[in-house]
């Protein structure tokens, strides 16, 4: 089980729009022998601005607080001792509306036991507006601590 603190910057905005963040995110993975393992991500992000941030991009929806909970749930891989990549698939909820979201990241692990680790995440979801797929994202950096 891991606790990280990430920092993000939204992408696909309008420039308007464009905002940095930042947020919190427990991972829970099952260690096994296998290369590959489940993972459970729990995350929560919030936004510095104050103003609508993605008026047009979720569903024409105004997020005036900027809070993006998720729920994933993934596999990663072991690619060598120090470095693993997962991808997730889960729930987004935004302003009490619910969207399909998606998580690819790479993960790197400072020491053998790995306790502090650094994750280059991108954070995808799918609203519908109109009938059409308009995406949302943001770009994240995070530290992290393993708790057990």
């Amino acid at each position: 089980m891991d606790l990280f603190l990430n920092g993000f910057k939204t992408i696909y905005d309008d420039v308007w729009y464009k905002d940095e963040g930042f947020g919190l995110e427990l991972s829970v993975s099952l260690k096994n022998n296998s290369k590959f393992s489940p993972q459970l991500d729990l995350t929560s992000d919030g936004y510095g601005a104050t103003y609508p941030l993605i008026d047009k991009r979720i569903a024409g929806k105004s997020v005036d607080k900027g809070i993006v909970n998720n729920i994933f749930f993934g596999s990663s891989y072991q690619v060598a001792n120090h470095i693993m990549i997962s991808y997730s698939i889960g729930t987004s909820f935004i302003n009490s509306y619910i969207y399909l979201g998606m998580k690819p990241e790479l993960q790197y692990s400072f020491f053998k036991n790995d306790r502090i680790k650094v994750k280059f995440s991108l954070t995808h979801i799918r609203p519908k507006y109109g009938g059409k797929v308009e995406p949302y994202g943001y770009l994240g950096l995070g530290i992290g601590y393993r708790l057990f």
